[in-house]
C-alpha cells in the first residue's frame, strides 16, 4: 500500500461518465497494477462485464455507440480543418476553419470568419481560449521554468471583458479542479 493516496476528480470542462471519479480512477490505478500500463483496450475490456465499476461509464448498445462515434469522428474533423489566412505577415498563418459556440440552447460550429463577426460568438471563443490558458497554467504551475509566462497569463484577466467567474479562474490556478468547477 502507499503512504500517497490520491484523490480523483473530472476535469473541468469534461462530461462526466455516471460514475464518481474517485472510483474510476481508483480502478484505473487498480488496472494500471495488474497490466503494469494502461491502454483504453484495458478499459473497454474491464467495463465489459455489468458488475464492472466502469460499465456505466460506456454505451453498450453497438447502433447508438457506433452514432455516437461517428459524430465524435465529425467533431475531429471539424476540430481539425485549418485555413490560411491571406498573408498579413512574411509567413501564412494556419488558423482552424471551424469553432465550437452556442446560440440559445443550441451547441454547433461556425467558421471562425463567421465567429470573428459576430460580438457573442468571438466572446465565447476569446472566453473559451482564456479559460484553456489557465488551464494550461494550472496543469504546469509547478514548472518554475515557466514563471515569467505564469505572470504574463496572470496580467491577461484586466485586459478581457469576461466575467467575474472566469477571471476569478486566474488567480485559483494550481488548485483542484473540482474547487475551479465551484467557483465557475
Amino acid at each position: 500500500m502507499s503512504i500517497y493516496e490520491p484523490i480523483y476528480d473530472w476535469k473541468v470542462g469534461a462530461v462526466p461518465p455516471p460514475v464518481p471519479a474517485q472510483v474510476v480512477g481508483e480502478r484505473i490505478a487498480e488496472l494500471e497494477r495488474i497490466k503494469g500500463r494502461i491502454v483504453p483496450e484495458n478499459l473497454v475490456d474491464d467495463a465489459r462485464p455489468e458488475g464492472s465499476p466502469l460499465h456505466p461509464c460506456f454505451e453498450w448498445n453497438d447502433a447508438e455507440a457506433a452514432e455516437k462515434y461517428r459524430h465524435a469522428q465529425a467533431t475531429k474533423i471539424l476540430c481539425a480543418v485549418v485555413t490560411k489566412l491571406p498573408q498579413q505577415r512574411a509567413e501564412a498563418r494556419m488558423v482552424r476553419a471551424f469553432v465550437h459556440v452556442v446560440s440559445g440552447e443550441e451547441k454547433h460550429f461556425v467558421s471562425t470568419a463567421v465567429a470573428m463577426r459576430d460580438k457573442d460568438f468571438r466572446r465565447q471563443v476569446v472566453e473559451r481560449a482564456y479559460r484553456e490558458l489557465l488551464a494550461w497554467k494550472a496543469r504546469y504551475e509547478e514548472f518554475e521554468e515557466l514563471g515569467e509566462i505564469f505572470s504574463v497569463i496572470d496580467g491577461l484577466s484586466d485586459n478581457f471583458d469576461m466575467p467575474v467567474s472566469v477571471r476569478n479562474l486566474a488567480g485559483m490556478a494550481g488548485r483542484g479542479e473540482a474547487e475551479i468547477a465551484k467557483a465557475q
